[in-house]
């Protein structure tokens, strides 16, 4: 299964876009400028995230262990600053200061009929309508990859 990540603004430090599976609108993203993907083809893998204790969407880059050696992950209890640098979706409803290269999933805001860039409604649901169509694909034996297209 391809999803295609189709960035279509950048306002300061957020990059806003869309995700497309199956030439279908599937949601709003946003991404912090600076630990943002560059335009590629990335395999996805589900993995358990000790950091955050559950199946995680994990967008493999190559610059990165798996997560069962995970520095932050080994360090979450301790009060340190880290560069987590472990591109995920996750939902959020902002990407402002991000540093953990994680792509934001939800709804983009409206006001008067405009959209409002930077800013996501419903994350957790559409997350989670993400995450299950992911799930159903792993189960199926797909394999599934992320386009990165500007």
């Amino acid at each position: 299964m391809e999803i295609i990540l189709r960035r279509i603004v950048k306002k300061g430090d957020v990059i806003g876009g869309i995700l497309l599976s199956e030439g279908e609108l599937v949601c709003n993203t946003l991404e912090e400028a600076s630990t943002a993907l560059s335009p590629g083809v990335y395999p996805i893998e589900r993995v358990y995230c000790a950091s955050q204790r559950r199946l995680v969407p994990l967008i493999r880059t190559g610059r990165r262990l798996p997560c069962a050696h995970c520095p932050k992950c080994a360090r979450d209890g301790l009060n340190v600053r880290l560069p987590n640098h472990c591109p995920q979706f996750r939902p959020g409803n902002g990407a402002y200061h991000r540093r953990d290269g994680t792509i934001l999933v939800g709804q983009c805001a409206e006001v008067n009929g405009h959209p409002l860039h930077g800013f996501l409604l419903h994350p957790k649901s559409t997350f989670s309508r993400l995450n299950d169509r992911l799930r159903k694909a792993f189960n199926r034996g797909q394999g599934c990859w992320l386009r990165v297209e500007e």
